[in-house]
């Protein structure tokens, strides 16, 4: 699979999981027994507190594949 192929199948992932009001949801994607630290520490839970963060990576995200 060509590198570009890739990126672009994530970024469409990205826009079909993209809310109505143009945010992403960290809640709706939760991990209960992920392995990192933080996730230990935070029970493995994303809630709206952390939606600000993951619209601003997903943002970075098609920026980076050329989309601004």
């Amino acid at each position: 699979m060509e590198s570009w192929t890739a990126v672009d199948l994530a970024l469409r992932w990205l826009a079909l999981h993209q809310e109505p009001e143009g945010h992403w949801s960290a809640g709706k994607w939760k991990e209960p027994d992920a392995p990192y630290e933080f996730s230990r520490k935070t029970g493995g839970r994303g809630g709206k507190e952390h939606d600000r963060g993951v619209t601003g990576l997903s943002i970075l995200a098609f920026m980076g594949g050329g989309h601004t």
